[in-house]
């Protein structure tokens, strides 16, 4: 998991230790400056994903969306589950990621009444 702000990071540490998960591995990072390591396959960012065989990501991005390298690096992954409460960015992202993965669910929740944003759960599978 990749996080910048050190307070969730802290609270979620906490959530596995009181829920003794071990299969976790949490980085306190800006995502895009992650996903640009990995995608340069350079630093300690690169170093810690490179340790690890997943086929899921999880990706909950600002209303501006994805950067361009972190939607590379969600793009190499079997299974995208993206959380958007743009739907404006989202679509661009969909734009992209639809050409290499089948669109399997959609859903949308009124998690902001009486505003223009709702919050959205995409899952996206790759195609073959």
């Amino acid at each position: 998991s990749v996080e910048l702000n050190k307070s969730l990071v802290s609270a979620a540490r906490e959530n596995m230790r009181t829920n003794s998960v071990a299969n976790v591995q949490l980085c306190q990072s800006c995502c895009m400056k992650f996903s640009q390591n990995v995608r340069a396959k350079r630093g300690g960012d690169f170093q810690a994903y490179s340790g690890f065989d997943f086929s899921t990501i999880l990706v909950d991005p600002p209303r501006a969306g994805l950067d361009p390298n972190t939607l590379h690096v969600a793009n190499a992954f079997d299974h995208i589950i993206y959380i958007s409460c743009n739907a404006e960015t989202l679509k661009a992202c969909l734009e992209q990621l639809t050409n290499t993965h089948e669109l399997r669910s959609f859903k949308v929740f009124d998690h902001f009444p009486y505003t223009e944003w709702s919050e959205c759960v995409v899952h996206l599978r790759r195609r073959g």
